[in-house]
């Protein structure tokens, strides 16, 4: 099952919605409608209901916003955007490494800036329709989140494009904009990987802390936005070493060809008797050698014993011809699915480049360099 879905697409752009995204926006909904709910009737709780989905409307209309304006500026400076997906804390833009400074410090700035734009327009509006002491007295008394009005929905909208702006820009946490801004200035000074380092180190520091006074007021969201971007950071940082790593050595050195490769009318069940435990994927090829898909263990799993290797396979992968060059689109790709097939220059399965394969090769250059990894 797919992990996202495609809900238009704009300047090549996909903008995706995630499956979590579906599954808890209704618990939120509901959830946020019983707090607003007057006097428990039909009317009241279809009020609030309403209210709640226009809410998170604007919410993620704003994150949208958002991860749209760095999408259109990172294109503008000729780097590549695949998607956005759209998920229950917020967007992710999967955007090609940025290793020019200035780029990354117009590109990180640029959400932020948006939401602090939209904020500033709904503002003058608001002023404009309702007038400064009827906004002031609504905002301070905070009726703006639990009574249902036009004004109210308007403060609202204002509140969380300030707060998204606030919240992203100048927070130094790592992977969000606030760290990306930070490592553009730094690695304006020293090394894009000791920049990305260091960033991600101050991003931990202040992580920490936030955890720790989230555990003291007990707040589980903050809690797990905190241990989220914790670990989102040090895998950002792998993926930037990493990508270090490829810049300096070839590819074929960390592929891996000693596979067992199938036909695509081998039975399910002549798989599962020959099947090898330290062999996880399984190529399977045309007669002239040609990728037509793979199958791992988790769809043998769900297979059934009497179809055709073919029938069940995985037909959708991520492959790259030899001879291409590295690019940090191939690496954040196999970064997000764990691994890619290699084919050579006429299209033929070659072996099969892992994160586990990567991984090691920055555990190797760590151990060259006298680093010890993790710390």
């Amino acid at each position: 099952m797919k992990s996202a879905y495609q809900i238009f697409k704009i300047r090549g752009i996909a903008v995706k919605l995630h499956i979590t995204f579906l599954l808890i926006l209704p618990l939120f909904v509901l959830g946020f409608a019983s707090d607003m709910s007057q006097d428990g009737t039909l009317l009241s709780a279809t009020v609030s209901i309403l209210y709640s989905l226009m809410f998170f409307t604007i919410l993620f209309g704003s994150v949208l916003i958002h991860e749209l304006v760095h999408s259109f500026v990172a294109m503008r400076n000729g780097i590549k955007v695949k998607q956005i997906i759209l998920t229950p804390i917020g967007g992710i833009a999967s955007i090609s490494m940025v290793k020019a400074p200035k780029s990354e410090f117009k590109i990180s700035i640029a959400g932020p800036l948006s939401n602090f734009v939209i904020g500033f327009i709904l503002l003058s509006i608001a002023i404009a329709a309702f007038g400064l002491e009827a906004l002031t007295e609504a905002f301070f008394t905070g009726d703006f989140v639990s009574v249902p009005s036009i004004l109210n929905i308007t403060i609202l909208a204002i509140w969380m494009n300030m707060v998204l702006g606030i919240f992203n820009l100048f927070l130094p946490v790592f992977p969000m904009d606030g760290g990306r801004v930070l490592r553009s200035l730094l690695a304006m000074v020293m090394d894009y990987g000791k920049a990305t380092r260091l960033a991600v180190n101050i991003s931990q520091a202040f992580l920490a802390v936030w955890i720790g006074f989230s555990i003291l007021i007990f707040n589980i969201w903050f809690i797990a936005i905190g241990v989220f971007l914790f670990f989102a950071g040090l895998n950002e940082l792998k993926v930037t070493e990493i990508a270090g790593i490829l810049s300096k050595a070839e590819l074929r050195d960390n592929i891996y060809t000693n596979l067992m490769v199938l036909h695509p009318e081998l039975p399910v069940q002549n798989l599962l008797e020959i099947a090898v435990p330290w062999q996880n994927v399984y190529p399977v090829l045309d007669d002239r050698g040609g990728m037509l898909g793979y199958i791992n263990v988790q769809t043998l799993e769900a297979s059934d014993r009497n179809k055709k290797v073919g029938g069940v396979m995985n037909k959708e992968f991520v492959y790259f011809k030899m001879g291409a060059g590295r690019t940090e689109e191939l690496l954040m790709r196999i970064y997000s699915e764990g691994f890619a097939f290699a084919l050579d220059k006429e299209g033929r399965f070659y072996g099969i480049l892992t994160m586990d394969n990567l991984e090691r090769a920055l555990r190797l250059e760590a151990l060259k360099q006298g680093k010890v990894m993790g710390r």
